[in-house]
């Protein structure tokens, strides 16, 4: 049995402490070891930390996803400037342009307006705001590729 004052194990037939001389008290209940009582200190500490911790890498989570999301939007829109111009005309007139969240397209006439891109689709918008067309979109390396017309940037 342990002792209630220090925390000592003593023999379960032991009527005083062999380490600090209290009257050990007997009890029907199995007595818990000084590190598993609340009061010893080290185990009360510890659990107080386990809201901080799940706080702070929750924290740390929801950051690292938000600049997530904020490098891959800006990545999508601002790494497509340049001229891109059509593999299936020699000359040039097909081509595109992006600039910033700006377009300009070539080919039987010119078109100015802005752009979005959302997964594998372009939204193409006239100046004055409407939305103009909505088409297939992939890139990779230095080409692009809308509604399957492959664009290359020279």
């Amino acid at each position: 049995m342990y002792c209630q004052k220090c925390g000592s194990l003593n023999n379960d037939d032991s009527v005083f402490c062999y380490t600090c001389g209290t009257k050990l008290e007997k009890t029907d209940q199995i007595a818990a070891s000084p590190i598993q009582q609340e009061s010893s200190g080290q185990y009360a500490v510890a659990k107080n930390y386990k809201p901080i911790i799940i706080a702070a890498v929750s924290a740390i989570s929801v950051l690292f996803i938000a600049c997530t999301i904020i490098f891959i939007a800006i990545i999508s829109n601002h790494s497509l400037d340049g001229t891109y111009y059509s593999t299936n005309v020699w000359d040039d007139s097909g081509r595109v342009t992006f600039e910033g969240n700006r377009i300009a397209i070539w080919g039987r006439g010119r078109f100015e307006g802005t752009y979005s891109i959302n997964g594998d689709k372009i939204k193409i918008y006239s100046t004055d705001g409407g939305l103009n067309s909505e088409y297939s979109f992939s890139r990779k390396n230095d080409y692009i590729y809308i509604n399957g017309q492959e664009f290359h940037k020279r």
